[in-house]
């Protein structure tokens, strides 16, 4: 038996089982409305009159080989590999020929972005799997207390920022500091002994937060829902249709004041064949040449769900693809998608009635079991690592050698030892 040894936070654990009170709105002032389209709408919530910082040449896209987004020509020098699902959320596949590397980086940077903070939590939650093997970068959490914690890529969470307090109580001088890290508290120990020779300490490691989380799980808005809507058209590329086929969709993407081309949809799964163990990310486009239209669906951890209206005056081929990948993995997923919406549904897919958020809800509720596996399933991963590592170290043994047969014992009873905490946070064990 070998280790690696690897410093982490603290296990989300005890603190998930609440995730009750976490933020459900369904923000329409990010959703545009039906009866009105000018307030805080996904179309006009931007201030700046151009979208890239550059000059509109309007939709009239002329070939396959031009920017999609600035007519410009596509050649090798400035042609990007743009992810048709957001590489910073565990995508792989790349289109090509689709927009140049200046629209590629000015959307990377206004929409993409902006997608990829609205779901970075459930991302850090979740786990996702990046190309370039980069982290997720950590993101400030809050509890309903106003506690600020640090939510990391393998799950655990830190205090947002160390604490330190001086308490007197009956004459005698009491210190209260609250550590990052162990490497952080024993610093901070240090620095007490330092000005107090005589000062005593006790280092208490917290494995669990009984509080509850506060976390906004409302995704869309002027430069995300175009995030969105130009995922669906990187697709319709990859399947050869051309971009000014997606009239709609490149009328919104262009235009600052261009009505929003999509809507969530959350009324019934359109997705069959999930897994239990694991959110997912999808997209799909279907062409129907019997009503015009071109269809697209996006899907981000089974929770931000789209229908985009690429079209309503599509004469091209009946055709309809799917990608889909498990975001912890980047597998790809044999997944079906069904995009024949009836014509009711169509006309709701960008307007906002009364049953949106019950039916949100109800979407949700269908994810977050799933969300919490993942949850438990690392935070007790994280816990096994860091207590066969504080093992391990015990016993003197390094990262490169091997357990030996009369150090079995030994090992099980450290082992036992330091994942204790875990375990008495997490589930009601008997005194020894």
């Amino acid at each position: 038996m070998v280790w690696s040894e690897a410093e982490g936070g603290i296990p989300v654990g005890l603190a998930l089982i609440v995730m009750a009170a976490f933020g459900l709105g369904f923000n329409r002032s990010m959703q545009h409305t039906k009866h009105c389209v000018s307030r805080r709408s996904v179309a006009n919530g931007t201030e700046t009159s151009d979208l890239l910082h550059r000059k509109s040449e309007g939709i009239d896209v002329k070939s396959i080989s031009s920017c999609a987004l600035c007519d410009v020509d596509v050649a090798n020098k400035n042609d990007s590999g743009e992810h048709i699902l957001l590489q910073s959320l565990g995508g792989r596949r790349q289109v090509f020929g689709f927009i140049c590397k200046i629209c590629n980086s000015r959307t990377g940077q206004l929409w993409d972005a902006s997608l990829n903070q609205e779901l970075a939590h459930v991302a850090l939650m979740h786990g996702v799997n990046r190309q370039r093997s980069r982290e997720l970068p950590s993101k400030k959490i809050s509890t309903v207390d106003e506690t600020q914690l640090l939510l990391h890529a393998d799950g655990s969470m830190s205090p947002a920022e160390p604490t330190f307090k001086a308490i007197e109580v009956d004459g005698k001088l009491t210190y209260s500091a609250i550590a990052r890290n162990v490497a952080e508290a024993k610093k901070m120990i240090g620095g007490l002994q330092k000005k107090h020779p005589k000062f005593e300490a006790t280092l208490t490691t917290k494995t669990e937060y009984n509080n509850i989380l506060k976390m906004d799980f409302s995704v869309g808005g002027p430069q995300s829902g175009r995030s969105l809507v130009k995922t669906a058209v990187a697709f319709a590329h990859a399947m050869g249709i051309p971009h000014n086929d997606c009239s709609n969709a490149m009328h919104y993407l262009r235009k600052e004041q261009a009505p929003p081309c999509y809507g969530h949809f959350h009324e019934r799964d359109l997705v069959s064949g999930r897994s239990s163990e694991h959110l997912i990310h999808c997209v799909s486009v279907k062409g129907d040449s019997s009503k015009q239209a071109l269809l697209g669906y996006v899907e981000y951890f089974s929770i931000a769900k789209v229908v985009v209206l690429l079209s309503d005056k599509y004469l091209g081929p009946d055709v309809q693809q799917i990608y889909a990948i498990d975001p912890s993995s980047g597998h790809e997923l044999p997944v079906k998608i069904d995009l024949s919406l009836t014509q009711d549904e169509l006309d709701r897919v960008v307007h906002v009635d009364e049953s949106d958020f019950a039916a949100y809800r109800r979407s949700l509720d269908q994810a977050f079991p799933v969300l919490m596996g993942r949850v438990w399933q690392r935070s007790q991963d994280q816990a096994i690592h860091n207590a066969i590592g504080q093992a391990f170290k015990e016993l003197g043994i390094e990262s490169d050698e091997e357990l030996l047969p009369n150090q079995y014992w030994q090992f099980s009873e450290l082992f036992v030892k330091h994942l204790r905490p875990y375990l008495e946070a997490t589930f009601v064990i008997p005194a020894l």
